[in-house]
């Protein structure tokens, strides 16, 4: 007897292919819109709690996802898909290794693509750290000690070290040019001394170059002499070049320069806090900078004079004046003798103590 066998058929269901491609393209559609809005959102929509900026510093040698840890870390990442979005965002720009150290502000307006842009363009903060004009070397080494953003190389060391460590002058008042000096995180006050000193250094060679004939002082470092008291003795641009006539006057007829600022430079050292008004006492003092009792310049400058001092120690305008005094108002009145000098003194000096 011949058996039946039954053929036992299995039904194999095939997905079609337009389906398939359906779900990817639909899934890279996905992809490709939910990536642009990360990468276009405001960095903060997250992290509601910086409301308007926050500083963020990148180490030299940080790696890619380093930095994408530590935006997590910060709450600018809320996810580890934000994280993985940004490194995709940066390999697509091919900048892993173009990534700039340095401090950077993150704005509540920025997005993880202005911030990839500002960290390939090194778009770090910067900083300023003004040499006032008139600032005494002292002034200057106790403003870099408080600057907040400088890093602090000379912290530890004396006056003595700082000079001997930087090769300044035994003396070093004066060399220092004022200026603003800008900077970006990690540039320390070292390098800001070096930097105003190589400006002092330029600029009053250029203005010695340029210099006047016939003047009464005889070397580049007599008018930065020069030039310092003229800084203290005045605030007025206009004045300076005056001033510096009657000075180089007095010193070519041999008179004392009798200038109320080197005086307090030689009781007080630079020490702009402890300076005070003069008294008759305080002329007394014999020092080497109190040019009433010493005849010629000071041995050093005072104070760190600016470009228009040192102009005016090398062009003076000389109008025969020998003598000038406080009006009180801000400016000096300048007079041709003595005898008119003695009158403006009690015009402007003794009647207003009175």
């Amino acid at each position: 007897m011949i058996k039946k066998t039954k053929l036992i058929t299995k039904r194999v269901f095939f997905i079609p292919a337009f389906f398939i491609a359906a779900v990817f393209m639909f899934g890279f559609a996905f992809f490709c819109y939910d990536f642009n809005a990360f990468i276009n959102r405001p960095l903060f929509s997250d992290a509601p709690k910086f409301s308007e900026a926050i500083m963020l510093q990148v180490p030299a040698k940080t790696s890619l996802k380093q930095l994408s840890q530590k935006l997590g870390e910060l709450g600018i990442f809320s996810s580890t898909k934000q994280k993985y979005y940004f490194e995709w965002l940066t390999k697509l720009h091919q900048a892993s290794g173009m990534l700039k150290a340095g401090e950077y502000e993150l704005l509540a307006s920025d997005t993880p693509k202005i911030l990839l842009q500002n960290l390939i363009n090194g778009k770090v903060m910067v900083y300023g750290f003004t040499i006032i004009e008139g600032w005494s070397f002292q002034d200057i080494l106790e403003a870099l000690a408080k600057h907040p953003k400088l890093q602090k190389n000379l912290k530890e060391l004396s006056a003595a070290e700082i000079i001997q460590k930087l090769n300044l002058p035994l003396q070093p008042e004066g060399w220092l040019y004022p200026a603003t000096y800008y900077f970006s995180l990690g540039f320390s006050d070292e390098a800001v001394l070096k930097k105003a000193h190589q400006f002092m250094h330029k600029i009053l060679s250029d203005e010695w170059q340029n210099r006047a004939p016939n003047l009464s002082i005889h070397s580049a470092y007599e008018s930065l002499i020069l030039a310092s008291i003229i800084e203290k003795e005045t605030a007025l641009v206009g004045e300076r070049k005056r001033i510096s006539g009657v000075y180089q006057l007095r010193l070519k007829s041999k008179m004392r320069l009798q200038a109320d600022p080197t005086v307090l430079y030689g009781l007080y050292g630079g020490v702009s806090a402890h300076q005070k008004a003069l008294s008759k006492n305080d002329l007394q003092q014999d020092t080497p900078y109190n040019t009433y009792k010493r005849s010629g310049l000071p041995p050093s400058p005072i104070a760190a004079p600016s470009l228009t001092s040192i102009r005016a120690a090398c062009q003076p305008d000389f109008q025969g004046e020998l003598y000038f005094v406080a009006t009180g108002h801000g400016g000096h009145y300048f007079s041709k003798n003595l005898n008119e000098h003695y009158q403006a003194v009690q015009k402007y000096q003794l009647n207003k103590n009175k």
